[in-house]
């Protein structure tokens, strides 16, 4: 949600980019000047004008500001593009040195260690429907995709099987209704509708309702469901011989005729 100050909306997202409040104050006031002195800098920003030198020079270690060195010296931004390629290019290697740094736990792990038949859970739609994406994109074969309840069929699902190559994909739905918006947004994906209810209403045992139901390549299984107070969680399982796969291949197999 966006605060009705623009100031305070941009201090508090630099600062999640490892910035201190001093420097995004400085930023954000050179921003506005876009050039000044300390002085200036200082009555804009609300910083002490002690401060701002060192805040400007962690800027200017960051490539986001640069040093006239006139009397008395002056101080000015890179442009907003520059800055946000910038802090885009910061974040990025972040990333991927964080990405790395997991890889190679990964990789260092006991060889004893194994999660081929691991069963664990996740909560929050946002998380849920990022695995989603994710169990679809390593598809090999096939994916099943069961709507439980239709404001799941969103458009970046659709989108998502719709980009999916050389899978045969298949997505099963409650009504006729959602199967005709599969069908026109993804023209070349499998459809049916289910052949039994999956308690879209909140039916199921403590008024638990069904979200989404994958299957990948018969070996990977996420179910979703909804919570009375809206929360959504979901339950992951791969191998081909987990428990939880061998429940949603059959139950994938009752739904549709495969």
């Amino acid at each position: 949600m966006y605060s009705e100050d623009p100031t305070d909306d941009a201090v508090d997202l630099l600062q999640q980019f490892g910035l201190k409040e001093y420097e995004t104050r400085c930023f954000v006031a050179l921003s506005q000047l876009s050039t000044g002195t300390a002085k200036q800098i200082a009555a804009t920003a609300d910083v002490p004008k002690t401060r701002v030198y060192d805040s400007v020079r962690v800027l200017e270690a960051r490539g986001l500001a640069k040093v006239q060195h006139t009397t008395p010296r002056r101080f000015r931004t890179v442009s907003i593009d520059e800055a946000m390629a910038t802090l885009r290019a910061q974040y990025e290697n972040r990333i991927e040195r964080l990405t790395h740094a997991l890889e190679r736990l990964r990789e260092e792990q006991p060889s004893h260690v194994s999660d081929t038949k691991e069963v664990w859970s996740l909560v929050g739609t946002e998380a849920i429907r990022s695995r989603v994406a994710r169990l679809i994109n390593d598809a090999d074969d096939v994916v099943v995709v069961i709507v439980g309840d239709e404001s799941h069929l969103t458009d970046e699902l659709l989108d998502r099987i719709d980009g999916v190559d050389d899978v045969e994909v298949v997505v099963v739905v409650l009504t006729g209704e959602a199967e005709r918006r599969v069908r026109k947004h993804a023209p070349l994906v499998r459809t049916a509708i289910s052949t039994f209810d999956w308690m879209p209403d909140g039916s199921g045992a403590g008024g638990v309702a069904v979200g989404t139901v994958l299957l990948v390549d018969d070996s990977h299984a996420l179910v979703s469901t909804i919570m009375p107070d809206g929360e959504e969680r979901a339950v992951i399982g791969t191998a081909h011989h987990n428990g939880l796969v061998a429940l949603v291949y059959q139950l994938t197999d009752l739904a549709i005729d495969r």
